[in-house]
């Protein structure tokens, strides 16, 4: 800028005297850098009341932070696979620990029928841990339905409060905009212009 007697941040901040902003106006219309430098303020300003309000964080914290770690809890139940193991495992164990039970004492069971019976144990336990790990797949995407609907309702939300915010800011800038233009064309009809 080679004008070095006008302070553009003064006259961007509405901090000078009326006099002294016709005398800056005036300067305005004839010198095309200072011209450039005010407008580059006046858009700085613009865009720095249009950031949020926000308050400073409290604490930082980083992703390698161990608050940002889940439990060995929440690690189990967010892993399909594994609760699904974890269930297979539990009813096997139960499956047995009830036959240990109610196992008769004193007859002896002739081998060709602990046999036949085996395969059935085997097939009622398959049939058992495939109804499980059904029910606990479907009450997993069951979860992760309503999880998935409650984040775009609140999506929703938020961009329905983003859209209002910038529809303001938008009504202010041009308001601002044709209070400048105003200006602009009470200042060439000063000078004598169209």
């Amino acid at each position: 800028m080679s004008c070095q007697e006008f302070d553009w941040k003064a006259y961007a901040l509405d901090d000078i005297s009326g006099a002294e902003r016709k005398r800056y106006d005036t300067h305005l219309l004839e010198c095309a850098s200072c011209r450039e430098e005010s407008e580059r303020l006046g858009a700085t300003l613009l865009l720095v009341k249009r950031l949020p309000a926000t308050e400073p964080p409290r604490r930082i914290a980083f992703v390698s932070d161990p608050v940002f770690e889940p439990s060995w809890w929440q690690r189990l139940w967010a892993s399909g696979p594994r609760l699904a193991f974890l269930g297979s495992g539990m009813l096997a164990a139960a499956i047995v620990a009830h036959g240990v039970m109610l196992r008769p004492a004193a007859a002896p069971v002739p081998v060709a029928t602990a046999q036949v019976d085996e395969a059935k144990i085997q097939s009622e336990v398959d049939r058992r841990v495939s109804e499980a790990m059904g029910k606990v797949v479907a009450d997993l995407r069951a979860q992760q339905g309503e999880a998935s609907t409650q984040l775009a309702a609140q999506l929703d939300k938020k961009w329905a409060m983003q859209r209002n915010q910038d529809l303001r800011t938008l009504d202010t800038e041009f308001t601002y905009l044709q209070k400048q233009l105003g200006a602009l064309y009470k200042n060439a009809s000063l000078m004598g212009g169209d």
